[in-house]
């Protein structure tokens, strides 16, 4: 996998975290309760997100299928778990955004971000070169 579209990838998933995970699961009752819960527990340092953007870009670098998913249901896939768990972050459902998909195809990255979205291609973003 290219380098630069891991660091595109890892960098997103990093950023969900800072800006606070997103929970639309596609039952508003479900949504408050996962937003309350989530802003009861405890977030992780800003060194641990950066930690865990390394640990995900690098796993994604030694991944060389071509084809990657990365994807949190209420719980965060094995790459995101492993990333978050080795960077010191506590994994529960209300560390990555749920239902969630981010698709990596050799150079081109696809994310539906939150129930009911749309698929955006984040990356190359159009006009740029990749």
């Amino acid at each position: 996998m290219l380098e630069d579209v891991a660091k595109v990838a890892a960098k997103w998933w990093a950023d969900r975290i800072r800006e606070g995970s997103k929970q639309e699961t596609g039952d508003a009752g479900l949504n408050m309760r996962m937003a309350l819960f989530g802003s009861m527990s405890k977030k992780p340092e800003p060194s641990q997100i950066d930690l865990l953007q390394e640990n995900l870009m690098n796993r994604l670098i030694q991944d060389h299928s071509g084809i990657v998913v990365l994807r949190v249901d209420y719980d965060p896939c094995e790459h995101l778990h492993l990333a978050a768990t080795s960077a010191g972050i506590r994994v529960n459902n209300h560390t990555f955004p749920c239902k969630t998909t981010m698709w990596i195809e050799n150079d081109k990255i696809s994310v539906k971000f939150g129930y009911g979205a749309r698929i955006e291609i984040i990356y190359p973003l159009e006009g740029c070169p990749v």
